[in-house]
């Protein structure tokens, strides 16, 4: 199985980049396909389901921006097994049905304004509230997206952050 994140830095639909972008997600064939910072026009037709975080209605957010994207060959597991998050704009979480079993995907952005300062901290500590609460409901869970947090250089450390995340 094939899982795979981007953080696409806010395309849009008459972008430069978004057909490359595109072109790209096709080609690459991700089983799961966890995209952040991401718009309603990235599309990978009827082969991958797409569940979304919220529309962001704040007027500096482009039209069809959302902050995370699921997109997915598998179909979702049971409709009535519902995850919630914290925050419906900046993570969403469902229940796959993959050839191997059910996979819970989590799918985020920790901090969405980097890892600097209170945003960061509340958003880190009530998404490790979260995947407590999922863990104790779905036996298979996998957390992906962007967290803001660096494992091998100092730009996005925290080691408060890299802590608890590990």
């Amino acid at each position: 199985m094939k899982i795979a994140t981007w953080n696409l830095e806010r395309p849009s639909k008459t972008g430069k980049r978004t057909e490359a972008i595109l072109s790209y997600l096709q080609a690459f064939q991700a089983d799961i396909l966890v995209l952040t910072e991401t718009n309603d026009c990235i599309d990978l037709g009827p082969a991958y389901p797409i569940f979304h975080s919220a529309i962001l209605q704040d007027p500096m957010y482009k039209v069809g921006e959302r902050r995370v994207s699921i997109f997915s060959k598998y179909p979702q597991a049971d409709t009535k097994m519902g995850f919630e998050t914290f925050n419906a704009d900046t993570a969403i979480c469902v229940n796959l049905k993959t050839p191997i079993r059910e996979l819970a995907v989590y799918g985020t952005i920790v901090g969405v304004l980097g890892n600097k300062g209170a945003q960061f901290k509340k958003d880190l500590e009530k998404q490790l509230l979260d995947f407590e609460a999922i863990h104790r409901k779905a036996s298979h869970f996998c957390i992906v997206g962007d967290f803001n947090i660096s494992f091998s250089d100092n730009y996005y450390f925290t080691k408060e952050g890299r802590a608890k995340l590990n």
